[in-house]
């Protein structure tokens, strides 16, 4: 089987925010397993700012990298714990983890890795939710709202993969819902930044 050709690919703000030392992590991690990767240090935004840019940013990747298979979009507070093994998005078009914190809390559709095919019609669908996202900037999730808003469109168009967990550990959250794994399992772990830097003011 052809090897994938996939790029992994994250952004960051400009120093104010705290995100540079975490995107540090993530370019020794990137460094260290020999993973190809592109990093974006973009202007100052604030967190929602951010959040809400996350699709344009991916569709934009897609879109400049034309010649690769796939994106593999990373937070910038991620750190690639051990080699990732690309041949699972093998004839996929998405691939990404739904979350249940508990049986009484509904489902969530992690974005802190997400790989998406270089297809158009997996373009077609990033222009739709970087549009949708939009209508949600004033939650506490936009980008995940609206992916939930657009998905019962999308779900029979598209072929997706369910990401394991290992691939977008929450380091605090998983183990408490998957229980503690062998270090050597877990992917990309998160660190989940934006609990303590969501509120900071860039500087100007």
């Amino acid at each position: 089987m052809a090897e994938l050709d996939i790029l992994a690919v994250a952004f960051y703000t400009e120093d104010g925010d705290g995100y540079e030392k975490e995107a540090e992590r993530l370019i020794e991690s990137f460094t260290s397993h020999n993973i190809e990767y592109a990093i974006s240090k973009i202007k100052p935004m604030d967190w929602q700012d951010a959040v809400c840019w996350k699709p344009e940013f991916i569709l934009g990747s897609l879109e400049h990298f034309e010649s690769i298979d796939g994106i593999l979009y990373v937070d910038a507070d991620a750190e690639f714990m051990n080699q990732p093994d690309f041949r699972i998005f093998k004839d996929c078009h998405v691939a990404f983890h739904e979350f249940k914190r508990s049986p009484h809390h509904p489902t969530e559709i992690l974005t802190g890795t997400l790989y998406f095919a270089n297809t158009p019609l997996v373009k077609e669908f990033l222009e739709e939710w970087a549009t949708e996202t939009q209508k949600w900037r004033n939650t506490d999730t936009p980008e995940q709202c609206a992916w939930r808003a657009i998905w019962d469109g999308w779900e029979k168009r598209l072929l997706k993969k369910d990401l394991p967990p290992e691939w977008v550990w929450i380091y605090d959250d998983f183990p408490r819902r998957y229980g503690n794994r062998n270090p050597d399992e877990i992917v990309v772990k998160h660190y989940q930044a934006s609990r303590r830097l969501r509120n900071r003011v860039p500087k100007k």
